[in-house]
């Protein structure tokens, strides 16, 4: 057998007598067809609840905050209002000192003194210049102690010296009775911090003088302070407090 020629057209070839298939069309999807989308990792539970957490976490901050706060402000009214020494900033209730409404210092106790020559109130010197400062100062300035007889002064004393355990730190706080300027109806103890502090920068003017530096409440009147519109440096220790009779500035003294 002849063996048959590739060239020869009548020979039929693979490629002249078969077709490759055509491949079946692709289905598209229709138009509003929803596709079916990959899962996402559930992330979203988790930060929702950390933000919850951050929240609670700020707001119990913020109230221990304000809580702080608070107490703080609590904190300050008490110590303003019934002194910073370690027995207040005196025997009676705060109260206005107004003549003939108090019996601090009424229009009938205020005389400078019985027979015997001790005060029976506070002087009237006194009264004139603290109504005076609170008319300067649009202020109540109210007053914690004033006068007091020189048995109640004792009394603070003695009990002074029960509670520390020494007389001699007792007298820092409680005078005896005869150096004690409210035995002489000279000193008196507000009891506003905001009033006192007033009272020290513009009380020179008045004779009104913070004469211990440990207390900010005490203030004590002379009619020489008043006169000279100056006050003597505060004393810083018992022995160096001014007497009844010290009426003038020392060369320390600092000017209002």
């Amino acid at each position: 057998m002849a063996a048959k020629d590739p060239h020869d057209p009548s020979v039929p070839t693979p490629s002249s007598t078969s077709t490759p298939p055509t491949p079946a069309p692709r289905r598209s999807a229709p138009p509003n067809a929803i596709r079916p989308s990959s899962p996402l990792p559930d992330r979203a539970a988790p930060r929702v609840g950390a933000v919850r957490h951050r929240g609670r976490t700020a707001l119990a901050l913020a109230v221990l905050v304000l809580a702080v706060g608070f107490a703080a402000v609590v904190l300050t009214a008490v110590v303003w209002r019934h002194g910073a020494g370690p027995l207040g900033s005196g025997d009676a209730g705060a109260r206005p000192l107004s003549p003939g409404t108090d019996t601090i210092a009424s229009t009938d106790t205020t005389a400078r003194g019985d027979r015997s020559g001790a005060a029976t109130a506070l002087q009237p010197g006194l009264v004139r210049a603290l109504d005076a400062a609170r008319v300067e100062s649009r202020r109540p300035i109210p007053i914690n102690s004033g006068f007091r007889t020189a048995a109640r002064q004792q009394e603070l004393l003695d009990e002074a010296t029960a509670k520390y355990g020494s007389r001699s730190v007792a007298l820092r706080w409680v005078f005896a009775p005869e150096r004690s300027m409210h035995v002489q109806g000279l000193a008196i103890d507000v009891g506003s911090g905001p009033d006192a502090e007033w009272l020290s920068d513009h009380g020179a003017a008045f004779g009104l003088c913070r004469t211990l530096s440990w207390e900010w409440w005490h203030f004590e009147w002379r009619p020489g302070w008043e006169d000279a519109r100056r006050c003597p440096t505060p004393a810083r220790s018992p022995a160096d407090a001014p007497d009844a009779e010290d009426g003038s500035a020392n060369e320390s003294d600092r000017g209002r």
